[in-house]
């Protein structure tokens, strides 16, 4: 009973870890993507793998975002929310 225990611990392990990961990528922290890195099982391998590719593409498309909302799509200037930005950094550095 206690060897069934511990490989089901070590089983699920590598999956309660990517859960945490997945459901603290949302809050306001920013959360670093699982280090990638060969499990022994397969699937939280692939599911690690995932992840990260996910997040990747999650945190360039915001970044993306973030540049198109700050810059006019007429000139490619920086607008008002840029300045507005720019300011709020000098004053909270000064």
């Amino acid at each position: 009973m206690l060897v069934s225990l511990s490989i089901a611990r070590k089983l699920a392990k590598p999956f309660i870890y990517l859960a945490d990961v997945v459901n603290q990528f949302g809050s306001k922290n920013q959360i670093q993507p699982p280090v990638l890195q060969s499990h022994w099982n397969r699937e939280a391998d692939l599911l690690t793998k995932s992840v990260v590719i996910a997040m990747e593409a999650v945190e360039k498309n915001n970044k993306k975002l973030v540049e198109e909302a700050m810059t006019d799509s007429l000139t490619n200037l920086p607008n008002r929310r840029k300045l507005n930005e720019v300011m709020t950094n000098l004053a909270n550095d000064g």
